[in-house]
């Protein structure tokens, strides 16, 4: 039989049939893939498809060894102080969620969790401020906590949100002074919220190991984490993410927000994060135009500076705080 005569006969045919099945299976492949991606990261739940970092061994013995006691006064403190719980209506008509802890001080601290956390997960920080002086505001963001939400927000609308907030401080106390602070996705937060028209009660800004983009930041673990190619699928992820929650993640840009923050803000990172790298926080101290400071943590991974370094972190936030205010 002549082969290359057979082949020329069923060639087109085959091409005719298989492209489209080709086509079409990468098409589902692409989709199944994109799906999962947005599910797990961006979707409401439990089963998140990008895991939380886990700190070196080392590291988490000493933080471990070092906390318990501490841990132990935050827990006491956490259930004694005097606290409230308070809700506002989002822009888009969501009702969040956020716990207040006072006492008698003009100052306010509003502090804003991470990636799949809540509030009351950061009481930590909470103290830190309330032991300086401040009254303290732990929102939980939207699609977290007691928030209403179906979708994370990756600090974008979480943005919008956290002005809100500070509106609420300035209605129950005209002359409230304010600081923000956010850790991780929090820290994204209060950036993206720096570019918008923030209530003048706003002095100063706090972020702690927050990630220049949201595009950068799921490009990152596609390529390191979960190894896969962020073309097409990030596209995809995208067009899922403008259809179910509202926003482009192109749009939600820490880096081009802070561009136009005119508050002085304090840069926290972890010289050893390698789950928000710690370059973005040179490239976000460079493209920020106001005044600025910036404090790395050598052997800190991602979102434990305050815990490796305790009284150097908090000193220094004590001291930027209190120039901010103290030249009001």
């Amino acid at each position: 039989m002549d082969n290359s005569r057979s082949i020329k006969r069923f060639s087109p045919l085959a091409l005719l049939i298989g492209i489209p099945v080709v086509l079409a299976g990468g098409a589902m492949f692409l989709f199944k893939t994109a799906s999962r991606l947005y599910d797990g990261t961006l979707r409401r739940g439990e089963n998140r498809m990008v895991k939380l970092p886990i700190v070196t061994e080392s590291q988490e013995h000493a933080i471990m060894k070092a906390d318990i006691e501490f841990r132990a006064k935050v827990q006491r403190w956490a259930e004694t102080a005097p606290n409230a719980e308070h809700r506002i209506i989002s822009h888009d008509g969501l009702s969040l969620c956020a716990t207040a802890y006072t006492r008698e001080s003009p100052d306010w601290a509003v502090v804003v969790h991470g990636y799949a956390g809540r509030g009351m997960q950061m009481t930590e920080a909470a103290k830190g401020f309330y032991d300086m002086g401040y009254n303290v505001l732990l929102p939980d963001c939207r699609g977290h906590g007691k928030s209403e939400g179906d979708y994370i927000g990756m600090g974008w609308h979480d943005r919008m949100d956290i002005i809100n907030w500070a509106q609420r401080i300035t209605e129950w106390d005209s002359g409230g002074r304010i600081v923000l602070y956010g850790l991780s996705m929090g820290a994204a937060a209060i950036m993206m919220a720096s570019g918008e028209t923030l209530p003048g009660n706003v002095k100063c800004l706090i972020e702690d190991c927050g990630y220049t983009s949201v595009t950068e930041e799921f490009s990152y673990h596609l390529k390191h984490s979960l190894k896969i190619p962020k073309f097409p699928i990030l596209n995809t992820v995208d067009l899922m993410c403008r259809r179910h929650a509202g926003y482009k993640l192109k749009e939600a840009s820490a880096l081009e927000q802070i561009k136009k923050c005119r508050l002085p803000i304090l840069f926290i990172h972890g010289g050893k994060d390698y789950f928000v790298p710690t370059e973005m926080v040179y490239r976000l101290y460079e493209a920020a135009d106001c005044e600025k400071e910036l404090f790395i943590v050598p052997d800190a991974g991602h979102g434990v500076s305050g815990n490796i370094s305790r009284k150097s972190y908090w000193e220094k936030i004590e001291s930027f705080t209190r120039r901010c205010f103290d030249r009001i």
